[in-house]
């Protein structure tokens, strides 16, 4: 009886710890650079940014990549179709970017974003 309860116990504790974390980001500026020089090139509408991510983004952390916000430096958390996904925890919270490349222009997509459990 005590090893089926403890067996329980142990396999409930991993599936927890096994769960990733989920990020989710929403965009309120984006800037376009020439990718050549590094030149300005311009800015993205609200009603751009909204008919890109309609949404905002998901993306699911795992934990080791957890312990990068409590670090306050830009961490590469991963890669949507979009482009790669950067965050940075502070005091206020969680800062995001993603960045993408094409056509001689690179984005930057900048935000804030939220991270949930479970």
């Amino acid at each position: 009886m005590f090893k089926s309860i403890s067996t329980v116990i142990i396999l409930t504790f991993f599936s927890i710890n096994a769960q990733a974390a989920k990020v989710s980001c929403s965009f309120d500026y984006g800037d376009a650079f020439n990718s050549t020089d590094g030149s300005w090139v311009g800015a993205d509408s609200f009603e751009t940014l909204w008919d890109l991510f309609p949404e905002g983004i998901m993306l699911e952390l795992d934990n080791s990549l957890l312990g990068n916000l409590d670090t306050q430096e830009v961490f590469k958390a991963g890669s949507i179709d979009k482009g790669d996904v950067y965050l940075r925890g502070g005091d206020y919270g969680i800062d995001g970017k993603l960045t993408s490349s094409g056509d001689g222009i690179i984005k930057v997509y900048s935000g804030y974003c939220d991270v949930s459990f479970g």
